[in-house]
């Protein structure tokens, strides 16, 4: 491969993946047929995405794969249920209650075995998201978020002992995304990143002005996020960079999941109540596309030249 080339197609892959190629959304409708709430938590690098939806007064997790939906009941005993994210080899993770006690448990579900899942040392456990390489989790327990390692079978909390903190994101990287608040501090919340290898704690975070205590929810493994600010407005992208996402006559909407694609599944709420979910696909600027076109283009030209005797390239 010419040196040439070599620049047109690296010219490529940049624009292809270069958040200002991902400027706009095509936002699609996402229920359970029959359902009258749908909420979509998360979704892997396949398009599989998972969530709640209520019939009858009766809440259950759905998996969407291929265009049908399979209800999630979760483990034996469960009255509700809801899977809160999945990793791209098909581990879910998820929330139910039972006739027990009506705190909730967290299980992980392979698609035929339920394993309870509980934090070392807590006596309640929220499963949030799952990294989509099913190593890193992150949740609630007690108030403070957390995040944990599979792998190392560790854990690390995350958020100050007698404050509020949600923990609703995790990538591949072990970074973890949610909002937190201090004791004291009532319902202001901002934003956090924590870096669960580094053990650090990222507050304050530049680039999301104008949205008003913006929450995190989702981050992937490019570094986009997405959430809601607290206007009720969802957004997706980067600090300095984001897009708030419309809907006709909601009055909350959120970002609760992210792909290494960039797209993202979330949920909005009408007056009357009622949640509808969502799937925003990022969708390349004009701009963006003529000059991938124009690429190809010159790709193609400095092929056939190649192909020509006697010709240099």
């Amino acid at each position: 491969m010419s040196r040439v080339m070599r620049f047109f197609m690296t010219l490529l892959a940049a624009l292809a993946l270069s958040p200002a190629a991902l400027a706009a959304y095509a936002l699609q409708a996402l229920n359970v047929p029959g359902a009258s709430r749908t909420q979509a938590w998360g979704i892997n690098d396949s398009g599989d995405i998972v969530g709640s939806f209520v019939e009858a007064n009766q809440q259950r997790g759905f998996l969407y794969s291929k265009g049908v939906f399979t209800t999630i009941a979760g483990p034996a005993g469960a009255w509700d249920a809801a899977v809160t994210g999945i990793s791209n080899d098909g581990l879910m993770i998820g929330l139910f209650s039972d006739s027990v006690s009506s705190e909730r448990k967290s299980f992980l579900f392979d698609g035929l075995l339920y394993t309870p899942f509980l934090l070392p040392g807590a006596s309640v456990t929220e499963a949030r998201s799952i990294s989509a390489d099913g190593r890193y989790l992150a949740g609630n327990a007690a108030g403070q978020g957390f995040a944990y390692d599979r792998l190392a079978g560790s854990h690390q909390m995350i958020g100050a002992v007698g404050g509020f903190t949600i923990a609703q994101g995790v990538n591949d990287l072990g970074q973890v995304v949610g909002s937190t608040n201090s004791p004291g501090a009532g319902s202001a919340q901002q934003p956090f990143v924590f870096d669960m290898p580094n053990a650090s704690l990222h507050l304050a975070l530049p680039g999301f002005e104008g949205l008003g205590q913006p929450r995190l929810r989702a981050i992937n493994n490019g570094g986009v996020m997405g959430g809601f600010s607290n206007n009720g407005l969802a957004f997706v992208g980067q600090p300095g960079s984001f897009e708030t996402l419309a809907f006709a006559g909601a009055s909350f909407a959120a970002v609760y999941g992210l792909n290494s694609h960039g797209v993202a599944v979330g949920f909005y709420q009408l007056p009357d109540g009622s949640y509808h979910s969502f799937v925003a696909t990022p969708v390349p600027e004009p701009a963006s596309v003529l000059l991938i076109a124009l690429g190809l283009i010159c790709l193609n030209g400095l092929k056939r030249r190649r192909e020509r005797p006697g010709t240099l390239v």
